[in-house]
């Protein structure tokens, strides 16, 4: 099966030291992650339960879909990979994230690149209603990271 790729670039106003402090305890940003409703940590890996709004995707009978997803998190240097797996609506879901984090005077430029594998629910939505779902979870998740980061996690 295909994967989808998503990558983007997005500046916070704190220094890259801050910045990778902050990426270091994942939990306080955990917050952000759309349709995340629940974590548990156990060392550098996460179990998750997640419930996704796909109403974007127009598919009547279909607004949510829910599973769980297990989650390796590292940070080395300025670079951080979260590599997960699970199931999604009864489907496989595999992805491997990357950001790196790179000094611009003063203000961080965060750069990330992600790889998805959403197995059959690609059959049963469509990779265009998938990709474009993505898209704008992706969106809210980076809007809030934004948010926590200037104001350093103080909302």
């Amino acid at each position: 099966m295909e994967n989808s790729t998503f990558n983007g670039t997005f500046n916070v106003g704190i220094p890259a030291e801050k910045c990778l402090s902050m990426f270091s305890d994942p939990m306080p940003l955990s917050k952000c992650i759309w349709g995340l409703e629940s974590i548990e940590r156990d060392g550098s890996d996460f179990s998750c339960h997640v419930r996704f709004d796909v109403s974007d995707a127009g598919v009547s009978y279909l607004s949510t879909i829910s599973g769980k997803l297990k989650i390796h998190y590292t940070v080395e240097g300025n670079s951080l990979n979260l590599q997960g797996q699970g199931r999604v609506a009864g489907s496989k879901l595999a992805f491997t994230l990357n950001l790196l984090v790179i000094d611009k005077s003063g203000n961080t430029e965060i750069s990330w690149k992600g790889s998805f594998d959403f197995g059959l629910l690609i059959r049963s939505m469509g990779k265009d209603k998938i990709e474009k779902v993505s898209r704008s979870n992706i969106e809210k998740t980076i809007s809030c990271i934004k948010e926590k980061m200037n104001s350093g996690l103080k909302n």
